[in-house]
Protein backbone atom coordinates (compact mmCIF):
# COMPACT_ATOMS: atom_id res chain seq x y z
CA UNK A 1 0.00 0.00 0.00
CA UNK A 2 3.23 2.45 0.70
CA UNK A 3 3.85 1.99 -3.13
CA UNK A 4 0.13 4.06 -4.16
CA UNK A 5 -0.16 5.94 -1.10
CA UNK A 6 2.62 7.38 0.13
CA UNK A 7 4.43 10.11 -0.26
CA UNK A 8 7.74 9.01 0.79
CA UNK A 9 10.93 7.26 -0.78
CA UNK A 10 12.33 6.32 -4.45
CA UNK A 11 10.35 4.26 -7.32
CA UNK A 12 12.07 3.08 -10.41
CA UNK A 13 11.11 3.11 -14.20
CA UNK A 14 9.59 0.06 -14.00
CA UNK A 15 7.55 -0.11 -10.40
CA UNK A 16 6.95 3.71 -12.03
CA UNK A 17 4.66 2.39 -15.37
CA UNK A 18 3.48 -1.00 -13.54
CA UNK A 19 2.04 1.44 -11.08
CA UNK A 20 0.79 3.88 -13.55
CA UNK A 21 -0.52 1.12 -15.93
CA UNK A 22 -2.72 -0.89 -13.46
CA UNK A 23 -3.84 1.55 -11.82
CA UNK A 24 -5.00 3.55 -14.60
CA UNK A 25 -6.70 -0.40 -16.11
CA UNK A 26 -8.20 -0.24 -12.20
CA UNK A 27 -9.31 2.69 -12.26
CA UNK A 28 -10.82 2.85 -16.24
CA UNK A 29 -12.78 -0.04 -15.56
CA UNK A 30 -14.40 1.07 -12.25
CA UNK A 31 -15.12 4.42 -14.18
CA UNK A 32 -16.79 2.71 -17.18
CA UNK A 33 -18.85 0.57 -14.44
CA UNK A 34 -20.13 4.18 -13.23
CA UNK A 35 -20.72 5.39 -16.55
CA UNK A 36 -23.09 2.33 -17.39
CA UNK A 37 -24.67 2.62 -14.13
CA UNK A 38 -25.89 6.12 -15.27
CA UNK A 39 -27.67 4.92 -18.53
CA UNK A 40 -28.00 7.06 -21.14
CA UNK A 41 -29.19 10.57 -20.75
CA UNK A 42 -31.60 12.56 -22.46
CA UNK A 43 -30.45 16.52 -23.06
CA UNK A 44 -33.08 18.98 -21.13
CA UNK A 45 -34.48 15.84 -18.94
CA UNK A 46 -33.23 16.20 -15.19
CA UNK A 47 -30.67 12.97 -14.32
CA UNK A 48 -32.25 9.99 -13.18
CA UNK A 49 -31.42 8.39 -9.90
CA UNK A 50 -29.29 5.70 -11.03
CA UNK A 51 -27.27 8.70 -12.98
CA UNK A 52 -26.70 11.05 -9.71
CA UNK A 53 -25.39 7.48 -7.80
CA UNK A 54 -23.13 7.24 -10.85
CA UNK A 55 -21.66 10.59 -10.51
CA UNK A 56 -21.37 10.58 -6.11
CA UNK A 57 -19.69 7.13 -6.78
CA UNK A 58 -17.14 9.02 -9.34
CA UNK A 59 -16.07 11.33 -6.54
CA UNK A 60 -13.87 9.31 -4.50
CA UNK A 61 -12.68 7.02 -7.39
CA UNK A 62 -11.49 10.86 -9.44
CA UNK A 63 -9.92 11.58 -5.50
CA UNK A 64 -8.12 8.04 -4.69
CA UNK A 65 -7.07 8.16 -8.41
CA UNK A 66 -5.40 11.85 -8.14
CA UNK A 67 -3.36 11.03 -5.04
CA UNK A 68 -2.16 7.50 -6.52
CA UNK A 69 -1.21 9.06 -9.75
CA UNK A 70 0.56 12.14 -7.66
CA UNK A 71 2.45 9.53 -5.42
CA UNK A 72 3.77 7.64 -7.61
CA UNK A 73 5.17 10.46 -9.25
CA UNK A 74 6.27 12.17 -6.78
CA UNK A 75 8.37 8.92 -5.64
CA UNK A 76 9.74 8.39 -9.30
CA UNK A 77 10.75 12.39 -9.16
CA UNK A 78 12.44 11.43 -5.70
CA UNK A 79 14.07 8.73 -7.58
CA UNK A 80 15.24 11.26 -10.21
CA UNK A 81 16.54 13.68 -7.66
CA UNK A 82 13.65 15.86 -7.56
CA UNK A 83 11.76 17.18 -5.17
CA UNK A 84 7.91 17.07 -5.27
CA UNK A 85 7.52 20.27 -6.04
CA UNK A 86 8.58 19.63 -9.59
CA UNK A 87 5.43 18.19 -9.77
CA UNK A 88 3.87 21.48 -10.81
CA UNK A 89 5.19 21.58 -13.85
CA UNK A 90 2.55 18.89 -14.87
CA UNK A 91 0.67 22.07 -14.79
CA UNK A 92 2.49 23.82 -17.42
CA UNK A 93 1.92 23.75 -21.19
CA UNK A 94 5.23 22.32 -22.96
CA UNK A 95 6.98 21.81 -19.79
CA UNK A 96 4.53 18.93 -18.59
CA UNK A 97 5.77 17.23 -21.72
CA UNK A 98 9.56 16.96 -20.00
CA UNK A 99 7.66 16.14 -16.76
CA UNK A 100 7.05 13.43 -18.59
CA UNK A 101 9.91 12.22 -20.48
CA UNK A 102 11.76 12.60 -17.27
CA UNK A 103 9.65 10.59 -15.17
CA UNK A 104 8.93 7.99 -17.22
CA UNK A 105 12.16 7.27 -19.68
CA UNK A 106 14.98 8.87 -17.52
CA UNK A 107 16.98 6.75 -15.33
CA UNK A 108 16.89 7.22 -11.60
CA UNK A 109 20.22 8.61 -9.30
CA UNK A 110 22.61 6.10 -8.77
CA UNK A 111 23.42 7.34 -5.27
CA UNK A 112 21.54 7.43 -1.80
CA UNK A 113 19.82 11.01 -2.08
CA UNK A 114 18.07 12.74 0.90
CA UNK A 115 14.73 10.33 -0.16
CA UNK A 116 16.68 7.10 0.51
CA UNK A 117 18.80 4.68 -1.28
CA UNK A 118 18.90 3.82 -5.18
CA UNK A 119 15.27 2.44 -6.01
CA UNK A 120 16.91 -0.54 -8.17
CA UNK A 121 20.74 -1.60 -7.17
CA UNK A 122 23.35 -0.85 -9.85
CA UNK A 123 25.62 -3.42 -9.97
CA UNK A 124 29.20 -2.03 -10.20
CA UNK A 125 31.02 -2.62 -13.63
CA UNK A 126 34.16 -3.42 -14.11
Amino acid sequence: MGLLFSFKGRIGRQQYWLGTIGISAIFGILFALAGAMMGPQQEGQPLTTAAIVGLVAMVPMVIVFFWVTLALSIKRGHDRGRSAWWQLLGLVPLANIWLGIDQAFLRGIDATNQWGAPAVPREATV
